[in-house]
This record gives structure tokens, sequence and C-alpha cells, in this order.
């Protein structure tokens, strides 16, 4: 099992808007389990608030972005798979609810508030 937390307090000045500033958190949860030696899995739980006061946006200017630019909350689950003592073949499904994580300038046409990622791995060590 492995956890983290994080509470951040942001200010910023943009806009001609002084003095905006909220309190935000986000955490995950993992937990791992080695099937044999050369196979492991793998549940994980993010959440990422922007602000505590206002968690889903509701408060949040549209112009600025959607309501669910400001959260994301994502279901992980994955597989390790150790080839070779170097060699190591990942795969990871992230199902997500907001896009708090996902920058407006990069994905500016392709945001909806739930969505799903797929991750593939393959790592060489030397």
């Amino acid at each position: 099992m492995t956890a983290e937390y994080a509470l951040r307090h942001t200010r910023l000045d943009y806009l001609n808007v002084n003095d905006v500033s909220f309190t935000g958190q986000s955490y995950y949860l993992q937990g791992a389990y080695h099937f044999t030696d050369k196979l492991e899995g793998l549940v994980r739980y993010d959440e990422l608030v922007w602000d505590l006061d206002d968690q889903y946006g509701y408060r949040w200017p549209a112009q600025l972005g959607p309501q669910f630019s400001r959260y994301a909350r994502d279901w992980t689950f994955g597989l390790r798979y150790e080839i070779l003592p170097s060699l190591l073949l990942s795969a990871e499904y992230h199902h997500v609810n907001g896009t708090g994580w996902l920058a407006r300038l990069e994905n500016p046409q392709g945001e909806s508030r739930n969505w799903d990622m797929y991750a593939f791995m393959l790592s060489y060590n030397f």
C-alpha cells in the first residue's frame, strides 16, 4: 500500500484580477499485489481538487474553463510483467472524471468530463 497527500495554497494574478487565491488538495491511495515473481497488479485512486471551497467548480467563471476543469478523480488498474530481469512490460487503464490535470492549451477541443486513458510501456534497465 502506498499513499500521498498534498495541500496547496495558490494565488493568481492575471486578467486584471488581483488576489485570486484558493486552497486545494490532491491525494492517492495505491495497492499493489505480486501474483507471481514476475507479474504484479495495481489499483490506485487519485483525486485532485483545485479549490476546497468550490470542489465541483460551480463558481468557476465559464470563460476560464468548464466546471469539471477544477477537479479530477481517477481510478487506475494496471499490470506489470517482468519479461527479463532488465526488461519490463507495463499496462494501465485509467477512468477519469474531470480534467483538472489537463492543460487547456494542449487539449482545447477534447475536453469531456468523463474520459479514459490507456498507457503501455516497455522499459529496458541497464
